[in-house]
């Protein structure tokens, strides 16, 4: 067994050149797959000036290069009525020729450790399918279950959603077109009749205002959702180094409801994304129109597929699903096993989640 060489250290102003780079390693090299920035000023905007506190990142260093790291955003959270901070884990990456060498599980632990000290006592977070196995054998992390969360897609362009499935250009060709016409067929969505209620949308640069009064009406709804203010909702999509659209509903100039929106890359295909979205689970067919604009919106920005998170069950699904949207996978929510996340496992509970609230986008 090799000696080790590198150790755990928290990150510094000189490290964000070396995690970017670090970041990259796990970016397709041509640009393909891509849902958010891996550039220094993500990592400053996301740490330095997080509305909630700062966030932290630990580093695995050897000889002053980052070979691994894992960061925690601080969130404002509401659970079970109560405004709270909480820290979301994420960033977990290791350099290739440094895995297997305990790298992920000492950061986790460490990274853990810091919040802990600092009184926050619900850590969570959003794993793929390769770190999942890890935050539950190595670092005494649980899924809960209650969150029950997937992701949504919904092809927009079958022949190139095909030619990437199939690797064949002229069977895509031949059965892009009758597909496409027969889920446009199957999923025929009407637009909402909303003229009684006076209703207009609109494309913002920033949130109003009066988007405190919608979160105030809604966050009482659930048992858990991350706090969306004004403050919080400017940072996340406004002041944020990548580019999203806002859109929003209003009735006689008051916001009932939006929608922010963002076009990445998957695996060469073209791809929306419903970032984040709020209504009020009252109007269903508020929250109906801003799925059917905005993908007519990514039908003209030439998306091949659209992609968003939603909890099974609510309104917000059960409408995605209407409007052609098809459950591709599970998403898991875990948290570490304090007293606070043994509570929210043991007990059902109403969660608002959408791809926001994690790194992904």
């Amino acid at each position: 067994m090799s000696e080790r060489r590198w150790y755990v250290r928290k990150l510094i102003n000189d490290d964000f050149e070396r995690v970017s780079r670090l970041r990259k390693l796990f970016s397709e090299p041509n640009g393909s797959s891509k849902r958010r920035s891996c550039e220094p000023e993500y990592y400053r905007w996301k740490l330095q000036d997080n509305p909630v506190q700062a966030g932290v990142l630990h580093v695995a260093d050897d000889k002053e290069k980052v070979v691994g790291m894992v960061s925690i955003t601080p969130k404002q959270l509401c659970i079970n009525g109560r405004l709270r901070i909480g820290v979301e884990i994420g960033d977990t990456f290791t350099d290739y020729n440094y895995q297997h060498q305990g790298i992920f599980t000492t950061l986790v632990n460490s990274i853990r450790e810091s919040a802990l000290q600092q009184g926050m006592d619900f850590i969570y977070g959003t794993p793929n399918e390769n770190s999942l196995p890890g935050y539950e054998r190595k670092c005494n992390f649980v899924t809960i279950p209650s969150v029950n969360m997937c992701n949504l897609v919904r092809p927009l362009d079958m022949e190139a959603i095909l030619r990437a499935k199939i690797n064949s250009a002229l069977l895509a060709k031949i059965l892009g077109p009758w597909l496409h016409l027969g889920f446009k067929m199957l999923y025929r969505v009407k637009s909402p009749q909303l003229g009684k209620q006076d209703v207009k949308f609109s494309l913002v640069s920033s949130f109003p205002e009066d988007v405190n009064t919608l979160w105030e009406k809604v966050s009482g709804n659930y048992d858990w959702i991350v706090e969306r203010t004004k403050k919080y909702l400017d940072w996340r999509f406004v002041q944020n180094p990548d580019t999203y659209s806002i859109m929003l509903a209003s009735n006689n100039r008051e916001t009932i409801g939006y929608m922010v929106t963002k076009i990445g890359y998957w695996r060469n295909l073209r791809v929306g994304y419903l970032a984040d979205f709020l209504v009020d689970e009252k109007t269903p067919e508020i929250f109906t129109e801003l799925v059917l604009r905005s993908l007519m919106y990514f039908q003209q920005a030439d998306v091949d597929m659209v992609a968003g998170w939603s909890v099974k069950g609510g309104i917000y699904c059960n409408v995605l699903r209407r409007c052609g949207f098809k459950r591709h996978k599970e998403v898991p929510v875990i948290c570490y096993k304090t007293d606070l996340c043994n509570k929210i496992i043991n007990q059902p509970g109403k969660w608002h989640f959408t791809m926001a609230d994690s790194d992904n986008i």
